[in-house]
């Protein structure tokens, strides 16, 4: 998600769909789209996120990767789509993203040096690892919103 959020101020804004009033779109009921404003529609980090755990489980079990594929094909990207959130290309550039960081990490040199490293790690500091992982895994399930906040007040008070 770091690299989609790199990109995604570092390309030319892309403006989303549903705020684009040459589309004529009529938003969602009840749908927020302040939140939008300001946050540029290439890539998507929800696609980036979700393709890229679907990934990591493909690697994991090829059935259970594909349930995860199809999950967040027609549960998380196509609604997006849908709703005016997100362009197919916004979708398709953040599953990419997800999917080669994902493959990347998955490489041998990563599973056997850094992975091994940090189960090791695991397995003598247990008081440390389990709560840096619990806490991981919330930032994922909550799409880094807070860290992104903690670091925008710190980039905010650095400048």
């Amino acid at each position: 998600m770091f690299i989609a959020r790199v990109c995604a101020n570092l390309l030319p804004f892309r403006i989303r769909p549903i705020l684009d009033v040459q589309n004529h779109l009529r938003e969602a009921y009840n749908l927020n789209t302040d939140l939008f404003d300001n946050l540029s529609s290439f890539p998507s980090d929800h696609a980036t996120l979700f393709f890229g755990l679907s990934l990591g489980l493909w690697f994991a079990s090829k059935k259970i990767g594909l349930f995860a594929v199809l999950y967040t094909t027609i549960f998380i990207a196509l609604p997006r789509i849908y709703l005016g959130l997100h362009y197919t290309t916004d979708i398709l550039g953040g599953a990419a993203i997800g999917c080669i960081m994902v493959a990347l990490a998955n490489t041998t040199f990563i599973r056997h040096k850094i992975s091994a490293t940090i189960l090791a790690m695991g397995e003598r500091r247990r008081h440390i690892f389990y709560p840096l992982f619990f806490l991981l895994s919330y930032q994922i399930a909550d799409m880094f919103v807070s860290t992104r906040n903690i670091a925008t007040f710190v980039i905010h008070l650095l400048h």
